[in-house]
């Protein structure tokens, strides 16, 4: 439908979930009867889970996709230095920087985009070189040419991003190997 100042309502109804919260470890005794002491030194081990929320925006000034993540433990956003905790030391402050997010004006880690296209670049060239080696020994007329899809570069975007920040996990559900 349309509302009042003309717009078209293309989620009529919608309303937001809620921020997914880690849920606590269940611990299941499958014997009522067991005295077993339960090691304090187990439980200091356990580290609790933080999720990132990931942002995909377009960078004007580098025509470029530039990322945002903004993390959260046990459903509260983390600090600046806990999220850089999460940060390869060697990208801190160099190609890593805490920025306030252009629309939410939340602070998250914020990926620099002066290289992406070099580093895109430098991946798909590798995944040619990666064919070419494998195809050694073919004759020319058999080889199978590079052709990278499109619908992959999201993908292949999303396993650089990994590198910079090593500990977030991303379900991809896309095995590819850079």
């Amino acid at each position: 439908g349309i509302n009042a100042e003309d717009w078209v309502a293309t989620h009529p109804g919608y309303k937001p979930k809620p921020k997914v919260q880690a849920v606590e470890k269940k611990e299941i005794n499958w014997d009522d009867d067991d005295d077993e002491v339960v090691n304090e030194d187990d439980k200091a081990q356990t580290r609790p889970c933080r999720l990132y929320d990931v942002y995909v925006v377009w960078d004007k000034y580098y025509q470029t996709p530039r990322v945002f993540l903004q993390g959260y433990e046990n459903g509260k956003a983390l600090s600046k230095e806990e999220m850089m905790m999460d940060v390869y030391a060697a990208n801190r402050e160099k190609t890593v920087s805490i920025d306030p997010h252009p629309y939410l004006d939340a602070p998250c880690i914020s990926i620099h985009p002066c290289r992406h296209a070099e580093t895109m670049r430098a991946i798909l060239e590798h995944q040619r070189e990666r064919l070419e080696n494998a195809q050694d020994g073919i004759p020319d007329n058999q080889k199978v040419p590079f052709i990278f899809p499109t619908y992959m570069a999201l993908f292949a975007f999303l396993k650089f991003i990994s590198s910079v920040v090593p500990t977030i996990q991303y379900d991809l559900a896309v095995d590819m190997e850079l």
